[in-house]
């Protein structure tokens, strides 16, 4: 439900994004974390930053995803 600016905002603000290798962003394509995650030793970073991307614009998140979420925290020290 966004408009176009909200939405060209959100695709460039360059804390939303995160450079990966070819095969990495080729296997996760549009996933969210219920569907796809990284190596467990990243896990934990990259749930913080979904975390915080979703906060920061208000985004919601569904049951599998939260769940899988709380999983990937498990692996912060």
């Amino acid at each position: 439900a966004w408009d176009y600016e909200k939405r060209r905002k959100f695709a460039n603000t360059l804390d939303n994004l995160l450079a990966v290798d070819g095969p990495t962003n080729m296997s996760k394509g549009d996933d969210d974390p219920a569907a796809w995650r990284p190596r467990k030793d990243f896990q934990c970073s990259y749930a913080k930053r979904w975390i915080r991307v979703k906060h920061e614009w208000n985004l919601g998140a569904d049951k599998s995803e939260i769940n899988a979420l709380g999983e990937m925290l498990d692996y912060c020290t």
